[in-house]
């Protein structure tokens, strides 16, 4: 986490891994489902003393589908891209906060089970929005 000023901050996060399987049938096969690639980068502003707001950017890279301990069905789960959004306002233990993850409605999945019985896939929900009220005590 960067402070850029005093009001904006960044930060981000990049994950690279290799899902590899290690003995087996399918030794040096990668292990579907697993995103190899993840990326989140992070924009807070910090309106005023009681409000704030932070965008975010998440990406997910690419994966085999389900069932394709192979790697031969020549089907991959797409990667994705997401923006999300959150205000937040604060006063005396009071806190509203509204907010909407994918803002830009992207249609991805996640999930995909493609080989062998002709392929099922289990869609995101797409936009989605979410408000909350709390107070600390």
């Amino acid at each position: 986490s960067t402070e850029v000023s005093s009001a904006v901050t960044l930060s981000g996060s990049l994950q690279s891994m290799q899902a590899i399987f290690a003995s087996g049938t399918y030794a040096g096969k990668h292990i579907p489902l697993v995103n190899e690639q993840t990326a989140t980068l992070r924009m807070g502003y910090r309106i005023d003393a009681k409000q704030s707001f932070e965008g975010a950017w998440r990406m997910l890279g690419s994966t085999y589908a389900g069932s394709d301990e192979a790697n031969s069905c020549g089907a991959k789960v797409p990667s994705s891209r997401m923006l999300d959004a959150h205000y937040r306002w604060r006063d005396k233990g009071f806190e509203v906060s509204l907010g909407a993850n994918n803002v830009t409605n992207q249609k991805t999945y996640q999930y995909d089970y493609n080989c062998g019985s002709g392929g099922y896939v289990y869609p995101e929900p797409g936009r989605t929005f979410r408000a909350a009220l709390r107070y600390n005590f």
